[in-house]
């Protein structure tokens, strides 16, 4: 069984692309070498020849394969292909058979291991096609992130350092704005599905009940309740399905706290305020509250700072369960930041 099968995601085949396909002169690649697929795709574009040798492939031919840079020249061709835009149906056509060309490399042991590996010359570039205004595109990309989570814990850091990449080549705040932005825009149920079911592997691709809190506020806060909330009206299974995941794992978190709503702010105040009260720490949150108040919402700063105390104080809890390196990082890292 694949990754793809595993992931349980998939995408249906659209009429038009299967006639422009078909009518491709260059369909096959079959039984050429590593070294000669690469020469012939540099110089024909011969997505679709490329595809099905790749899905045909043992593990030797794709060792040459991406030892020769064969992922690279893939990856470089479709920020091309981005790059032009669309000017006709063959464009787009064009665009997506690439990013199928690096899902049927995904799609084999070697080559999810090698994008792992050295994920960071190629995600990167992935989660960009993001901006497209191809839907199918996007869907691809999101389905790829998707496998990356629930492939590895490396993975899992791969495709959660790629959103913060297009958070900052976006100019949003939030990492998984892109996520909510594209929820509520879209208007095929089978994209729908596929970003709620990514939202669904970032949350189970966490080691901990406290990090997939942590990855699902975020979400929260971008509304997303109200997002899932509008698109519920649906007889679409697999949309049904990713909601009732999400759903789910949602309720069976909140009942290990004990009931618990995590994501309302008054709920979890009076449980911090409740472990403090009544011992001598009661007095130093009182202290960081006050603090709290003075800070300037209008201000420039503002969001690096609260970003910033979010990270010390998630360094601070890592150093009371031991883990001082991980919290001297982070300290590190923000009081970097600030100065900047």
């Amino acid at each position: 069984m694949s990754a793809w099968d595993k992931a349980k995601f998939g995408i249906r085949k659209r009429s038009t692309l299967s006639s422009i396909r078909a009518e491709s002169p260059l369909a096959s690649l079959e039984g050429a070498d590593a070294e000669l697929t690469l020469s012939l795709f540099k110089n024909s574009l011969n997505f679709i020849g490329l595809k099905n040798r790749i899905k045909t492939a043992d593990q030797k031919w794709m060792e040459e394969f991406l030892e020769q840079g064969g992922l690279e020249t893939i990856f470089d061709t479709l920020a091309a292909l981005s790059s032009k835009g669309f000017c006709s149906l063959m464009d787009a056509v064009q665009q997506l058979e690439c990013v199928h060309c690096i899902k049927a490399i995904m799609n084999q042991s070697f080559g999810i291991e090698y994008v792992v590996m050295f994920g960071d010359r190629f995600v990167n570039k992935l989660v960009k096609e993001l901006n497209s205004n191809n839907t199918l595109i996007k869907m691809q990309v999101c389905q790829l992130l998707s496998c990356l989570c629930v492939y590895s814990k490396r993975g899992y850091q791969l495709a959660t350092a790629a959103l913060k990449h297009y958070k900052q080549f976006k100019g949003t705040r939030h990492r998984f704005s892109v996520l909510a932005e594209e929820l509520r825009a879209a208007e095929m149920n089978e994209y729908r599905a596929v970003i709620v079911a990514f939202i669904n592997c970032l949350i189970a691709g966490c080691d901990d009940l406290d990090s997939r809190f942590i990855v699902r506020d975020e979400l929260l806060a971008l509304n997303l309740i109200d997002i899932l909330a509008s698109i519920r009206n649906t007889e679409d299974e697999d949309l049904i399905t990713q909601l009732d995941v999400f759903d789910e794992g949602l309720s069976v978190d909140q009942e290990a706290i004990e009931g618990m709503d995590i994501s309302n702010h008054k709920d979890v105040f009076r449980a911090v305020y409740t472990k403090v009260v009544g011992t001598p720490n009661a007095l130093s949150f009182l202290h960081i509250l006050q603090h709290l108040m003075l800070l300037d919402r209008d201000s420039k700063k503002c969001n690096v700072v609260w970003e910033m105390l979010e990270k010390m104080v998630l360094s601070a809890v890592m150093m009371s369960e031991g883990d001082q390196a991980a919290a001297d990082q982070f300290v590190s890292a923000s009081t970097e930041k600030m100065r900047k």
